[in-house]
């Protein structure tokens, strides 16, 4: 998926790519160094595939790791990482790269706004609501006492890499809350605009596994399987709703929709 913003770059969504992140990396930075913030919870289970990554394309890499929690997205913590980059020489051309879910991604896109006027970085979600929602955009922040998100500033990645099988080592909750957002907000958009890789089928999928329909804006719509009943659901729909149809049949899926 191609984002046009202020700064043009790519979402590149798709299953075990955490493993190819150097790769893509590599085709839009130009240092030689990279600092990978990320989390206490997310780092144990992902951080060694993407320094192994990272490495094996070439680069020299620093890692700093916050407490998880959005009590971590505080000024101390945003200082503590800026001298930590300076303690080891990172400079302009160099790139951070943010894995982990929003809070993860907010301060290491704030420390990458500010930090030298600003460095590159790199989006790497874990989180269903980092996904759909944080990571994309250029939404950088920091909390204050009086309240969150209160010193931030707009600095898009040059690169977001959503690696879907990270979605399966969630707590339920936290995927819940991720599919809310996308249940409320954002499956209009998947399916008016497909992405350009293979990522609208791993969506499908995950939402075919989840069967469930999904209300936005006055319309409803359905993800299912062709060979598990697709034409039946299509049938009962239009049975309800006269307006129900496909409106694509992509990689064995057929999305249904109906207005309301």
């Amino acid at each position: 998926i191609t984002v046009c913003s202020s700064k043009t770059y790519d979402v590149i969504v798709d299953e075990g790519i955490i493993n190819n992140a150097g790769y893509y990396v590599k085709g839009i930075t130009k240092g030689d160094k990279i600092a990978v913030i990320s989390d206490s919870n997310v780092w144990p289970i992902y951080g060694n595939q993407l320094l192994c990554s990272l490495k094996n394309t070439g680069y020299d890499i620093i890692s700093y790791i916050i407490p998880a929690g959005e009590l971590s997205k505080n000024g101390s913590h945003y200082m503590e990482i800026l001298n930590f980059l300076a303690e080891n020489q990172l400079t302009r051309k160099d790139s951070i790269i943010a894995l982990g879910g929003g809070v993860v991604g907010d301060l290491a896109g704030f420390i990458a706004a500010t930090y030298l006027r600003g460095i590159p970085y790199v989006q790497i979600p874990t989180s269903l609501l980092a996904m759909v929602d944080s990571s994309v955009g250029g939404k950088t922040a920091i909390d204050l006492p009086a309240g969150k998100n209160l010193c931030g500033a707009f600095h898009q990645p040059v690169l977001v890499v959503c690696d879907t099988d990270c979605l399966t080592t969630l707590p339920p909750e936290i995927f819940a809350d991720g599919m809310a957002e996308v249940m409320g907000r954002k499956f209009d958009t998947i399916v008016t605009n497909p992405p350009i890789r293979a990522g609208k089928q791993v969506i499908y999928k995950m939402f075919a596994d989840a069967a469930v329909s999904l209300k936005e804006e006055g319309a409803l719509y359905l993800v299912i399987r062709k060979q598990q009943g697709a034409p039946s659901a299509l049938k009962h729909l239009q049975e309800t709703y006269k307006t129900a149809g496909v409106i694509d049949r992509g990689g064995g899926f057929w999305v249904i929709r109906a207005s309301m």
